[in-house]
Parts: C-alpha cells; structure tokens; sequence
C-alpha cells in the first residue's frame, strides 16, 4: 500500500482525525516522509491550503512542524506555478486566516517563486487588500519585482484593483514610475486594461508619461487597446473644465502625440472592434486636428517652441503593392472618397498604424490578421501579399528562430496546403518558392546570427540588419527597411557560414570591438536554449514541407522554376542542417514528425518520395549518421512508414549492413518481415557489395585490423 498516497488523500480531503491517529502510530522517520512527500508537484501542506482545511494546516504547523518553506507546483488561474510556498499559495487565494497562521509561525513573507512572485504579488494580483495589508505590515517589500521587472502596483494596476493601487501608491508610497525589464510602468499597464480610476490614481500621485523599450507611450498604449476613455482623459488633460482653456503645465503629451494617437485609436477601432463608423469618426477628427495646427503655426499663433508645419502634415509612404497601392488620405476629398469603400478603410487601417508604430509587433499582428480575413473570403492573392509583407517585416526586426516567425511560416504551410486541397492549381510556384527562400534564409540567418547573438547585442551599431546588408552588397538599404527580394536571394546563395564574424575583420572593426575573446571556434552550429533547438528544428520539418508542396507542381512548372526550385535545394543541402538527435534532412525526411501534424489540411505529408528524391537529386549524403549512428535507411526501416522511400535509398546506394549504436542495421529490420522483402523483390544480397561483405567478416571474426588498415578503411569496418 502507498502510504504517501493515502497521507495526501486525507490531506486533501481534510480528514484531521485519520491523519492525526496516522501520525500517532507512526515511527518520526516515516512522518517526515509523508509530510515531505510530493504528489502531483504538492505536499499535503499545499493540498490542505489549497483546500483551506484550516485546522489541518494548524495541526500540520503547529504540532507536526512541517517546513513552511518547502515548495512545489501549483496550478493557478491556468498557469504553473513553480517553487510556490504555502504563504504563496495561501496569499493568492485570500486566504487571510491561513496567511495570518503562516505568517506567526514564521514564514518568509519575502519568499519567491520560480518567476520571482512574492506573496503579497499573488495577493495583488487577487486584489484582496486584507491580506495585501497584512502582508505589508509584516515586512513584506512593495517594490520587490518578478523577473519580468513587473511590481506589485503594475500587476494591481493591470487587474483593475483600485483599492489595491490606491493602498499601495497613497499609503506606502510606492514607485509609481519603476520600469519593468521591457520599460513599461504602472501606467502602461493600466492604459492596457482601460480603469480610468486607477490611472487618475496614478497620475495624482506622480506617474509620468514615459516610453517603453518599444517607444510606445500610456497613451499609444490605450490607443492600441481601444480605452477610449484614457485617450479622452490623456488628451483633455491640460484643459479648464469649467473654463476651456488649456494649461500647458498641465499637458501631459504633445500636440503631434495626441493626433497619433486619435489616428491609432481609429485604426484600432475598425480592426479590433470592427467598429468601422466610430473609426473613421477618430481619423477625421485627428486630420481636422493636423489642419487646425497648420493654420496656428503659419499664421503665428500660440507656436510652441520647435513647431513647424512639417511636424503636421503626413510622412506619406510610397505604394505598397501588398496594400493594393493604396496611401493614406492627405485632405478630406480624400478621406470622402476612402470612407465609401470598405476595402479601403482596411488598407487605411494598416497605413496609419505602419507609420506611427514602425516595426511593432501589432503592426505584423494586424497585416497578418487581414491576410486571413481575405483568405476565409477566398481571397487567397490578397492574403498570400499582405502575409509575405508581415513576414519580411517580421525577418528584418526579429532574431532569427523567433516563434512569430515560425508562426507565420506555419501559417503559409496552412494556407498552401488548403489551397492545394481545394484546387491544384489554385497555388502558384513562385507563391510557394517565395515563402520556400524565406524559410532557407531563417535558416542561413540562425546560422550565421546565432552563435554570435552575444557579440552582436553587445555592438549596438552591429544589428541585424547591418549584418544582412554587409552579406548581401545591399548598400543602399536604410535600418528601417524590410527585406526585399534581392537581399533573401544573395543570402541564400552566399557562402556565408558560421565563421562569418571570424573572417569579417572590417565589419568587426568599424563598429568598435576588439573582439578578444569573444569569438572561438564555430565550426557547427550548438543550440544550448531549448527554445532555440526546438525552433530550429520546426524550421527543417517547414523546409521539408514546402520542398513537397513544391514537389506538387513540377508537372506544371516550367524548366527554368524547376531549376530555381533545385538550385535553392541544393543550397539547403550544402548548408547540411542537422535537427532533433543529429537528423540530417534525409533523416528527417524518412521519418514521420508529430511538427508536421500541427499542419492543418496535410496537403503534403512525410515522408514522402517526392521529398527524399529531390534531396539525393541535390546531393544529400545517403548514408550520414545521426547522432546514434543511424543511417536514413535505419529510420524508413525501422518505423517503415513508407515503403518506396526504402527501396529508393536502396536502389541510390544506402548500405544495408552498417549498424547502430545499439548493433541494428537496416537489413536486421527489414529481416523481421521477410514477407516485405518478398512483396516489394527486395533481394539484400544483390545490393551487399564485396567490400561490405568483407567488413562484416572482420567483425564477425574479430579480426585485428587496426594496425593494419588505413584510418579511412577502420572506420568502414567499425560501422559494419
């Protein structure tokens, strides 16, 4: 019987008596056990508060003097929670009783998590200020951070708890303007969820109008998140109420900040709120605004220092072919014109939020999201434009490997698959082949940006996009362009590898770094994140996955696509990628990989034959080892998902008799079904050569060749 088990049960069922008689007829050693014993992450301290059995957790403190300290895993508001305390545990779920008994008998009212939660954060984020006022008058620090950066005012301020805010920020006097790791404040995270209250509370008390590390302000913030009512406050700020006037003592933004922000607003509104009337109410309202301040500035009136009609008028982009050419309104004939049609009010949308956000995550997020709009209404060219522009936004700002890359690449597998699924040729090559070379050159980028992340994050002046520019010749490419074709082609096809910072002495150099010791020897690419191993291993199955989709059309393309198409294969072989346990692409091609399964509509699956074909085409080493030493024909033998694939690696030269590490080699596979030999008249010895023969004679006889045998000879006898 499992006495642990049944101690938890009783635990978590509140069952003091049992537990008590238990304890009374066990030996200290075994009730150390139990009470220690962790089950499903939890103690059966943890399980009795989150329970709230308050007298077991009293009998357990008090009598039994368990640990307060101890830890475990906690599964809270959806999420877990490692390392949690019980004072953890019993702040974030009010619980003032258990706190208070935790807390007299000494608990760290300090203690954190793995994140760097305290409990009076947890108890902030409940929003029970009894317990947030205990908490404080036991010692418990106001201002400690969680590794985001973010505080127990932020975290209230971001869950509406004006009580909560108020206590902390009029009564302990708490930093109002701390700055989490990504430069937000108390205000940025109010302004998200929209509590006029609390961000009056705030601003009473201090708060100031600063930018994050994205350069986005309170006000830009509430703009993004459509709180209407922080706009109004933010803008009207500096005005009398009773009187109209405006106090620029009291401002709390400039002028152009206010019109950027009704303009965003408006954007945010037809977009995120599909509330088309109200957002084009905003943009007219902020263009009366721009000519309203014109008219001041040229005729002399109230100028502000620095002002000029410049700062007023529009910084109107060039067309852009994924925006159908559209631009933004420049008077309001134009904007007339604009508001009769609903297609044009959505490019408006994504042209306003372009200019005043840049490169911000939402401006992808939001191209992005009008892609699929257009696809759910088969408007899949439209899509396919908008989707590939998000995606060089995307490859020109992000490190490489980055999960909202890896989304959008996913996305495209998705979109193409289904189109495929619906029509053959509802797809183009060159669609395909656009999104095939981005994922290569996401792939070329990890290589080559990665292992010097730490070199490139140190040089302010050596980003991304100065490296990629030195790589590509692309001189005249400004920091704040995104990829373009030409720049994604010379990538590819450069030779570029992961000594690239070792022999680019000059780049080095002309950005201010000695570089002693901050470069070794890089002759393969080491993930030691997880993240990042993981990601690049998405990036091979995605390349897999589009070199079969593309495989799809070479019935209907023609000889200079399939060319281009083989050409940029072959440099993804050249490249030689190595995934999850050393795969090299044909491992990963013989293989079926749960990744490929998030792949909605597998329009095309692996393996494939289409796929592992194309890669020997291109040269791809048929018989290279994974990290077990495992063949490619190991792998297609061994889980024989697809038969054809093994007689290809056959018929191309793959060796049957070379072994694994664990004494395996593809024929012991297939030789446990001899009726699949038969069925597809594979006949081994025809396919065994004279010098594999005689390999397996000396190892089967243990001959001594060591001595003998030249280096290269060795290690052929040593795989068989």
């Amino acid at each position: 019987m499992d006495f642990n088990q049944t101690v938890f049960s009783l635990a978590r069922d509140g069952k003091i008596t049992f537990l008590k008689y238990m304890f009374e007829k066990s030996l200290k050693a075994d009730i150390n056990r139990y009470i220690n014993a962790v089950i499903d992450g939890q103690t059966i301290l943890l399980i009795a508060i989150k329970n709230n059995h308050y007298e077991l957790v009293k009998y357990l403190v008090e009598d039994v003097k368990v640990d307060l300290e101890q830890t475990g895993t906690i599964q809270f508001d959806g999420e877990s929670i490692e390392n949690a305390s019980p004072l953890w545990l019993a702040a974030a779920t009010s619980n003032l009783p258990l706190v208070q008994l935790l807390v007299e008998n000494g608990a760290n009212v300090n203690s954190t998590t793995k994140t760097k939660s305290t409990p009076l954060r947890a108890a902030c984020y409940d929003g029970n200020l009894a317990v947030v006022k205990y908490l404080v008058s036991q010692g418990a620090d106001i201002e400690f951070s969680n590794r985001h950066g973010h505080t127990c005012t932020m975290i209230a301020s971001f869950k509406n708890h004006l009580d909560v805010v108020k206590f902390l920020v009029e009564d302990c006097k708490a930093d109002v303007n701390k700055r989490s790791i990504k430069g937000n404040t108390a205000l940025h995270d109010c302004a998200e969820t929209g509590s006029i209250e609390i961000f009056k509370v705030l601003l009473e008390n201090g708060a100031k109008m600063t930018e994050d590390s994205c350069k986005i302000t309170p006000l830009l913030t509430a703009a993004l998140n459509a709180c209407e009512a922080i706009v109004h406050l933010i803008i009207l700020y500096d005005v009398d109420e009773l009187t109209g006037r405006v106090d620029e003592s009291r401002s709390l933004c400039t002028e152009i900040e206010k019109i950027h922000a009704l303009e965003l607003l408006g954007s945010t509104l037809v977009d995120k709120k599909r509330d088309i009337s109200n957002g084009i109410y905003y943009w007219k309202f902020a263009f009366r605004r721009r000519l309203k301040n014109i008219a001041r500035v040229q005729a002399g009136i109230d100028v502000r220092e620095g002002e000029t009609v410049e700062m007023y008028k529009k910084k109107i982009a060039k067309p852009n072919a994924a925006y159908n050419y559209s631009q933004e309104f420049n008077s309001l004939d134009e904007f007339a014109q604009i508001s009769a049609n609903v297609d044009d009010i959505r490019m408006q949308s994504l042209l306003v939020r372009e200019r005043i956000l840049g490169h911000h995550s939402d401006t992808c997020y939001y191209i992005r999201f009008r892609g699929a709009v257009y696809a759910d209404s088969g408007a899949f060219d439209m899509c396919i434009k908008l989707w590939l522009y998000a995606l060089d936004k995307q490859q020109s700002t992000l490190d490489p490997l980055s999960p909202l890359t890896q989304s959008s690449l996913f996305s495209f597998a998705e979109l193409f698959s289904h189109m495929m699924s619906q029509k053959a040729d509802l797809v183009s090559f060159e669609q395909i082949f656009a999104v095939f070379k981005r994922a290569l050159f996401e792939l070329k980028s990890a290589i080559i940006f990665l292992p010097n992340k730490k070199l490139v994050k140190k040089n302010q002046q050596l980003n991304k996009m100065k490296l990629l520019q030195t790589i590509s010749g692309v001189n005249e490419l400004r920091d704040d362009d995104c990829l373009n074709d030409e720049m994604i082609r010379k990538i590819v096809e450069s030779n570029i590898d992961v000594d690239f910072f070792q022999s680019n002495d000059q780049l080095i150099k002309q950005n201010g770094d000695n570089r002693q010791s901050t470069t070794k020897d890089n002759n393969s690419l080491e993930l030691k994140d997880d993240l990042e191993s993981i990601n690049f291993h998405r990036i091979l199955i995605l390349l897999l996955i589009f070199i079969g989709l593309l495989c799809r059309l070479k019935s209907i393309i023609t000889n200079d696509q399939l060319f281009r198409f083989k050409k940029a294969v072959y440099q993804l072989v050249k490249i030689n990628p190595k995934g999850n346990n050393g795969y090299n692409l044909l491992h990963q091609a013989s293989l079926r990989d749960e990744s490929c399964q998030l792949i909605k509509f597998p329009t095309c699956e692996i393996p494939t034959n289409e796929i592992v074909e194309i890669l020997i085409e291109c040269g791809a080493d048929i018989n290279e080892f994974d990290n077990h030493n495992n063949t490619p024909l190991h792998i297609v033998c061994k889980n024989r998902p697809n038969n054809s694939a093994i007689k290809m690696l056959i018929d191309k030269g793959a060796h049957l008799d070379v072994r694994n590490d664990n004494g395996h080699s593809p024929l012991d596979y297939l030789l446990e079904n001899p009726k699949f030999l038969d069925d597809n008249h594979i006949h081994p010895i025809k396919h065994l050569s004279l010098q594999c023969l005689c390999a397996q004679a000396i190892s089967k006889y243990k001959i001594d060749y060591k001595n003998i045998l030249s280096k290269e000879v060795c290690e052929f006898v040593q795989i068989h």
